[in-house]
Formats: structure tokens, C-alpha cells, sequence
């Protein structure tokens, strides 16, 4: 018993000798073991958060711009405004903003009188800013309480609830209709009795009057080993639709796959199929998102599915038509069986100039010259209707090219002084364009720490939110233009350009617009009573 202890403890004393001449070997070793049992294998879930933890970090120590220094106008030989002037031009001729071409534009929002100006006729791309015109020219065309309705036409039903005929979905291009308004619709057609409809599914066949705005989003998981098979899954779940999978698996180089959808016919049932095709790697996962703007038959399929999760039995199949066509068909004249409201223009409005949401402002903007110019909505008409709203407010087509609603185009030109004056009539600003439009217009503006696209930006403890503006990016393309507010009413309105710059930088940008808007701020406040906000 001796011995064997004894070997056991110069066995002990040898390992303990290695580790004091190995103490890197030694350290690796318990790295190794530490990163093994504290998340080293982690799932894919957990990594992400964390990744996505430590983003928002180092953007949270990014959120905050200073504010200029209080004494920024203390140079008594110059007058507050020349030393304005001056800190801009510093600004414009700094590293970020002078290697592109920069255009601003300052006025007084009652009076209209300029205050000070950078390239104030320069013609630049504006990018989303586009939307300020677009929603006042929507405002002055549409009433702010006007809603989108989609609704079911068809006979009335019987004692049993059968409904004879067939049933009629009546689009209105609203932009925003989806599954849950559907299902909605479905509910209120079992309300009314329909249990049965002896008859088809109508629809007009126009995929963006009918269309049901949903974007399918499917889900592969690869398998790691050859004994399983790739798992799949669709967001929202349909039962007209089928997954499948065509892949190959390789073990290096760039994975390459693609999500391809056919029509297929099984038993005289239809199908939409979507197949993943393409190379991969085993144990990873994949997502991929399809939208069906063009393809009518996903909507009808959709409420074929929808009709019958409310307990709705159809006997016939999808026929495209127009209303005319389904009432000639029809025994006798259908009535309206239920309807969806969309939400209001106005908070349509609020929802395009605070989240900047491209497709509703082109659908929006077409809606609007529809309704006023009649016709089909198109973007041909919609132009014509802003090009006549910008003309009489006295902005001329002069150095002046709208091609979208939205803005999202490299095409569009437009100078900050028209932006300016854009802004000061949609504002109601002047004293003859007073009225509801206006105040909707200016609440439907992102306001700065607050919410929409300025949310995080101009955040302070010292005061009130006192940015209203909208923002405008695109590739070398930064645009910030609004209205600051003052609480004796000596309101300014801004507009601020940039192109050509590297899109790289465009955070540095924004922080150069932010900085001048600061400034202007200042001034703002600094100079009151503010005579010098009358000057011409």
C-alpha cells in the first residue's frame, strides 16, 4: 500500500513539473475546455442574439450627436447669422460633405423669406423626400377620412345557407389587404349565413386590385448527415401550397440556391408548388421570402382556403371577370355580403413620412389621381397630378423631374429651395392655405427622437422634440428636410441635400446634417426676438 502511493504521488509531482514548464500548453488546455462548456457549441439561435446584442451596442454608443457649443456665436464681430453662415460652410467644405455636392436651403416658415442658402437652384436627387410631395398631393386629392373596400358581392342565402350564383371579391387596389383581412371577411360572410355557395369564385383578375398582399417566406434546414432528410417550413402555413427540394450538398465553396414555384394538377386538385433547387451545404439553414404580384391565382387560392377554415363549402372553381360579366351571369342582382375598411388616408399618410414605406407611397399617389382624374390607377397619372399640385404652389418644371411617388429612383431632380416651398404650403404655412390637410400633413412627419425614420436621431433631455422632418437615402444619396418648431411660433423650414459622396460614409453624412440642423437650432433659439428671422 505504501508503494502504490508513493508511485502515485511522483506520478502527481511529474504532472505538476510538465505544467510549470508548459504553462502555455497548459493554458490552451483550459481555454479550450472553457469555450467547450460555456457556449462554444451553442445553437445557431443564441449566437444570433448574441451577435444581434453586441450590435446594438455599438450602435447605442453611436445614438447620441452633441450638441454644438453654447458659445458657437461668440465672435461679437460677426452677427449671429454670418456665424451661421460661416459654421456651415466649414461644415460643407469638411471631410465628409466635400467630396460631393451639397445643397441647403433655410427659411422662415410664416414669412417665406430666405435666411440663408447653399446652392439653393442646384438640381439634385432627393430620394425619399419625393414623399412630401406625394402625400400633399394625395391629401389635396383625397379626403383624409377616404378608406380602401374589398368587398363580397353575391346573391342573398337561403334558410339553409346556401348561396346561389357564385360570389364576387370586388378589389379597390388597396395595398395593404391581407390573410388576416381576409379571414375577417370570411367570419362576416358566416355571420350573414352562407354556409354553402352553389356557384364560382369570382374575381377581376387584375392582380394589384385583388391583390392579397402576402409575402410567403419558407424555411430549409439541411441535414447533417445522408440518413435524414432536409426539413421545411412556410410562413404563414397554406394547404394549396407544397414544398419540395431539389438540392445537391457539397462540402466547400459558396452554396448557391433558389426558390422556383409551378402550378401543378393532382387528383383535379391545385397546387402550388415551390421547389428549392440549387447547391448547399449540409447542417445549415436557409431562408428565402416569394412574393406573387403577378400570379392571380395565389389570391383566389387563397380565399378558396380562407372560405373554407370559416366552414364555407365552394362548389366550383376560380373564373376571371369583371363585375359586369358576374352580374349577366347571375340569376339575380347581387347585393354586398362583407366589406373591409382600410385605415384612413391620413393615417396612410403618417405611415408613408414616418417609415418612409415605398410601394404604399406609389400606391397611395395612384389611388389619389384615380380617384380625381378617373381612369385605372397608373404611376403616368399620378406623376401628372403632383406635377399639377407642385404648379400651384408656384413650383415650376424647371430644374424639376418626378418619376415615382416614393423617390426610389436615380432619375429624380429636385433643388432644396423647391423642397423648401414644397413644405411650407403642404405645412399650411400660408395664411390662405389654412385647414385640416395641413395638420395632417405636418403630424404625419417623423419627429426627432421620437418616432419613424428620426427615432433615433436628434435625441435630447434639454427640451421638446423640435425636428419634424422626413428623410431620403439611396446609394451616394442623403436627403433631411422639415420644419423646426419654436414655441413663439418663429418656425424655420429646412432642407439639406447631399450626392456623390461614398455611401460608405453615409452615417458620417447624416451626423454633418444633423450637426448643421443643430446649428440652425441654435441660431433659432439664440436670436430672439428674432429679427433676424424677417431678413430677406
Amino acid at each position: 500500500m505504501p508503494d502504490e502511493f508513493l508511485r502515485k504521488f511522483v506520478k502527481l509531482k511529474g504532472i505538476l513539473y510538465w505544467s510549470r514548464d508548459n504553462v502555455f500548453s497548459v493554458a490552451l488546455v483550459f481555454a479550450f475546455c472553457f469555450s467547450l462548456f460555456n457556449g462554444a457549441w451553442e445553437s445557431d439561435a443564441v449566437a444570433k442574439r448574441k451577435r444581434q446584442a453586441r450590435s446594438a451596442q455599438k450602435r447605442f454608443r453611436k445614438k447620441t450627436v452633441k450638441l454644438p457649443p453654447r458659445n458657437l456665436f461668440s465672435n461679437k464681430n460677426l452677427s449671429p447669422l454670418q456665424n451661421l453662415k460661416v459654421a456651415i460652410q466649414e461644415t460643407l467644405s469638411g471631410r465628409w460633405l466635400a467630396g460631393g455636392e451639397t445643397a441647403v436651403v433655410v427659411s422662415n416658415a410664416k414669412t417665406g423669406n430666405e435666411i440663408l442658402s447653399f446652392n439653393p437652384n442646384l438640381p439634385l436627387n432627393p430620394a425619399s423626400n419625393v414623399k412630401l410631395v406625394s402625400t400633399a398631393t394625395a391629401l389635396d386629392g383625397l379626403d383624409p377620412s377616404w378608406r380602401y373596400k374589398t368587398s363580397f358581392y353575391g346573391d342573398v342565402p337561403n334558410k339553409e345557407g346556401q348561396l346561389t350564383g357564385g360570389v364576387y371579391l370586388k378589389g379597390d387596389w388597396d395595398p395593404l389587404f391581407g390573410m388576416n383581412n381576409l379571414k375577417k371577411m370570411t367570419v362576416s360572410l358566416k355571420e350573414r349565413g352562407v354556409r354553402h355557395i352553389s356557384g364560382d369564385l369570382w374575381m377581376s383578375g387584375d392582380t394589384h386590385r385583388d391583390l392579397i398582399n402576402t409575402l410567403l417566406r419558407v424555411e430549409l434546414r439541411t441535414p447533417r448527415s445522408k440518413k435524414n432528410a432536409a426539413r421545411l417550413a412556410l410562413s404563414p402555413p397554406l394547404d394549396f401550397v407544397e414544398l419540395m427540394s431539389n438540392l445537391t450538398y457539397k462540402k466547400r465553396g459558396r452554396s448557391k440556391t433558389n426558390l422556383v414555384s409551378s402550378w401543378t394538377m393532382n387528383n383535379g386538385v391545385r397546387k402550388l408548388r415551390l421547389t428549392i433547387q440549387g447547391k448547399a451545404k449540409r447542417g445549415r439553414r436557409y431562408k428565402y421570402r416569394k412574393g406573387f404580384k403577378d400570379d392571380p391565382m395565389v389570391s383566389a387560392m387563397m380565399i378558396k382556403e380562407s372560405l373554407q377554415k370559416a366552414g364555407i363549402t365552394l362548389d366550383g372553381d376560380v373564373v376571371f371577370g369583371t363585375f359586369e360579366d358576374y352580374v349577366n351571369a347571375s340569376e339575380a342582382l347581387p347585393v354586398q355580403l362583407a366589406t373591409h375598411s382600410s385605415k384612413p388616408v391620413k393615417e396612410l399618410v403618417a405611415l408613408i413620412n414616418k417609415w418612409s414605406i415605398n410601394w404604399l407611397a406609389d400606391a397611395l399617389i395612384k389611388t389619389a389621381a384615380r380617384q380625381k382624374l378617373g381612369g385605372e390607377p397608373s404611376m403616368k397619372a399620378a406623376i401628372a397630378l403632383m406635377q399639377e399640385w407642385l404648379n400651384g404652389i408656384g413650383v415650376s418644371k424647371n430644374k424639376l423631374l418626378i418619376d415615382t411617388g416614393s423617390g426610389l429612383s436615380y432619375n429624380t431632380k429636385m433643388t432644396a429651395r423647391q423642397l423648401v416651398r414644397v413644405l411650407r404650403n403642404a405645412g399650411g404655412y400660408k395664411i390662405d392655405t389654412e385647414g385640416e390637410d395641413h395638420e395632417i400633413f405636418m403630424d404625419s412627419l417623423a419627429v426627432g427622437g421620437v418616432d419613424g425614420t428620426l427615432k433615433k436621431r436628434f435625441r435630447t433631455s434639454s427640451e421638446e422634440p423640435f425636428v419634424f422632418g422626413k428623410t431620403g437615402t439611396l446609394t451616394k444619396i442623403i436627403a433631411l428636410s422639415g420644419v423646426l418648431k419654436h414655441e413663439d411660433g418663429q418656425d424655420l423650414i429646412f432642407s439639406i441635400v447631399t450626392n456623390g459622396t461614398v455611401h460608405r460614409h453615409r452615417n458620417e453624412v447624416r451626423k454633418d446634417h444633423e450637426y448643421m440642423v443643430k446649428m440652425i437650432r441654435l441660431f433659432q433659439t439664440e436670436t430672439q426676438p428674432n429679427k433676424e428671422l424677417a431678413m430677406e
